[in-house]
């Protein structure tokens, strides 16, 4: 059945939701569960919880893995929620600066900024390509760590034929609007730890009614059955457009050699390319160019850096400044045809050479 007619025939049920505050409604409908055993089929793991956005997920994992009154590692190069869901579940962030190839969290921050106050890491898979998840498990391991994987932006990312999201205690997707499958607003938990997952989704639905004795305050973190859908569609051509993607990067890479720092690869990633990051001299001027053209880009990452927020405490982190004011600008032209990916690379050839 196409996702219309599924559409069409949910609206004449009129169950748009198959949640309820009750055990039996606790694992929700029909197609959110269907949406989750695809999930758990694909990347071979033992749970996966949907939720109404990837940063309900996130905070549904900072309480099950109690962060409150502890320290938070996470990266300043990132959408917002990748560090305000640790303020949400009361605890404390700690920002450790990026790597200035690939973008993620460096490892070596990571480990300048642990305390006997540390609980947890989140990586941030940032613009689909991966964090160095064996550096930043090592540590977990050593320091007695917990690891969230931020893989909002790297759905079908791997690293030596491990998915990112898999890695660390649990990992988290996005169904957002930009994202490599979207149903508007939705995101996803992955785990193979049942007492966690357990949690999470006593957390994603009301906790307290459904199941008091557990004394879990809940909220109404719940996917509907439209969103699941959507999702579930979406999810099954999952291999089609991240080929395509890798595709166009690949022809963007090859029209801008010798033009513009290429994204690093190591060779055992698979990237995701939610986006293409490329490093250029006076991005500012670029971005604005471009952008006039009728290609807009991003200066930097994002309007400002996570760490110079005004509901975090200032913390140093030079190389993250750097590539927001200086060097890097972010596109998404790869998720277009092969015509307009060239038409790009023409024009901000032409940028580039004034």
């Amino acid at each position: 059945m196409s996702a219309i007619s599924e559409i069409e025939e949910l609206l004449e049920s009129d169950k748009l939701s198959g949640f309820s505050a009750t055990p039996e409604g606790h694992m929700g409908g029909e197609k959110v569960r269907r949406l989750e055993d695809a999930f758990k089929e694909y990347f071979n793991v033992d749970h996966a919880i949907a939720f109404n956005s990837a940063t309900a997920a996130l905070h549904a994992a900072c309480e099950a893995l109690r962060v409150k009154n502890s320290e938070v590692i996470c990266s300043p190069f990132s959408f917002s929620a990748s560090s305000s869901c640790v303020l949400m579940a009361k605890g404390t962030v700690k920002y450790a600066d990026i790597e200035d190839k690939t973008f993620c969290i460096n490892p070596k921050e990571i480990e300048k900024q642990i305390t006997r106050y540390t609980k947890c890491i989140i990586p941030v898979h940032l613009c689909g390509n991966m964090a160095d998840m064996d550096a930043i498990m090592d540590i977990a391991k050593f320091c007695k760590l917990h690891v969230i994987e931020d893989a909002a932006q790297a759905l079908g990312a791997s690293s030596k034929g491990r998915y990112a999201g898999t890695i660390g205690d649990c990992g988290i997707f996005s169904f957002n609007q930009s994202k490599q499958i979207s149903c508007g607003e939705g995101g996803m938990l992955i785990t193979n730890y049942s007492g966690l997952a357990h949690i999470v989704r006593l957390i994603r639905n009301h906790g307290e009614c459904v199941y008091p004795e557990w004394k879990i305050l809940g909220y109404n973190y719940r996917m509907t059955e439209l969103e699941a859908v959507v999702a579930y569609h979406k999810f099954k051509r999952i291999e089609t457009v991240l080929s395509h993607r890798r595709k166009m990067a690949d022809i963007l890479t090859e029209l801008l050699e010798g033009a513009v720092e290429a994204p690093f690869l190591l060779p055992e990633i698979e990237h995701a390319w939610y986006t293409y990051p490329i490093k250029v001299k006076d991005n500012k001027y670029v971005s604005d160019e471009m952008t006039r053209r009728g290609y807009p880009l991003r200066q930097g990452y994002l309007t400002k850096p996570l760490h110079r927020l005004d509901i975090h405490d200032y913390q140093e982190c030079p190389v993250t400044d750097r590539m927001w004011r200086e060097e890097l600008i972010v596109t998404d032209i790869i998720r277009h045809l092969p015509g307009v990916v060239r038409d790009f690379a023409k024009n901000l050839k032409d940028v580039l050479n004034g």
